[in-house]
């Protein structure tokens, strides 16, 4: 049992402070939930929940500066499950609005071509502001909360890293935010050692590569410390309880069968996605050039 201070319990928010059209229910139910939150660690998963069905249903509630603080302090803390709590209320919320502009758009395809030509619907002339306020919260959400997300995605536990990395790619595929933003984190993702999520993080690549040709190469030296970070991160976990040094090496070995259901092994350059995207030979130059310089050091201060 959890014995709780209810005489601490703030008085709930101001209902328009708290979400327009909410209610004294919905605020009173935010409050509670954010009071046992905060401060009562058995019950603390239960309660960060329950805040993630009302910010589901509810996503302006995340916008609130108490709703960032609160997650904010969830995400830099060391617990796993609650973090993985926290990012798996994104996912839902980036499931919940996937349904609902498919319902729109459905319904949109559904109106007869007649009715759409004989009437002048009045939203459509000055702007849907309900539509076009809903995807604004959601875009100005995931900008808000993307860096949390992102270091989720280099988190070193395996379940935490894949729900961060699905919720990631949702986002990109959704265009939530600028692709710039999430691509060195891709390219740590394809030095993986999850097949699933090497695989995940090269069909994303790919897709923003050919929507955007122009901007994917952007940040190619942000991508190669990203995954060289990643990689040491990774292998230093590996050998933590060693006291040996380690090196990281430039590829991944990955397994095939043969046909003669035989297990073969056999090399894959980390960046080797990342470079064959790169198709300009100028740009391929530099790129190389990028590599050596970043590994260039003063052969004299070794002497």
């Amino acid at each position: 049992a959890v014995q709780a201070d209810l005489q601490s319990l703030p008085s709930p928010p101001d209902t328009q402070d708290s979400v327009s059209g909410g209610g004294a229910v919905l605020a009173t139910a935010y409050s509670l939930c954010s009071f046992f939150q905060a401060r009562f660690e058995p019950v603390c998963s239960v309660a960060l929940q329950s805040l993630g069905h009302l910010f589901v249903t509810h996503p302006r509630l995340m916008q609130r500066q108490d709703a960032r603080d609160a997650m904010a302090a969830v995400f830099h803390s060391g617990s796993v499950p609650h973090r993985l709590d926290l990012v798996r209320v994104f996912a839902e919320y980036l499931r919940e609005e996937q349904k609902r502009m498919t319902k729109e758009n459905d319904a949109k395809v559904s109106d007869s071509p007649e009715r759409r030509r004989d009437s002048v619907d009045i939203h459509v002339l000055i702007g849907n502001a309900e539509e076009m306020g809903d995807a604004s919260v959601s875009s100005s959400i995931m900008q808000m909360y993307l860096d949390h997300l992102l270091d989720a995605v280099l988190s070193l536990h395996p379940l935490l890293t894949t729900v961060a990395f699905d919720v990631v790619c949702t986002i990109l595929e959704q265009g939530l935010v600028h692709p710039v933003l999430c691509v060195p984190h891709v390219i740590a993702m394809q030095t993986s050692d999850d097949s699933g999520l090497r695989t995940r993080a090269v069909a994303i690549y790919e897709h923003l590569a050919e929507k955007h040709k122009s901007l994917i190469h952007a940040k190619n030296a942000d991508c190669v410390r990203k995954a060289f970070e990643y990689r040491s991160a990774v292998l230093a976990a590996r050998h933590r309880d060693s006291t040996t040094p380690f090196w990281v090496p430039g590829y991944i070995l990955v397994e095939d069968v043969t046909r003669d259901l035989e297990a073969t092994a056999h090399p894959v350059a980390l960046l080797s996605h990342m470079f064959a995207k790169i198709t300009i030979k100028n740009r391929r130059h530099e790129f190389l050039s990028m590599l050596v310089r970043g590994t260039d050091f003063d052969a004299s201060a070794t002497t």
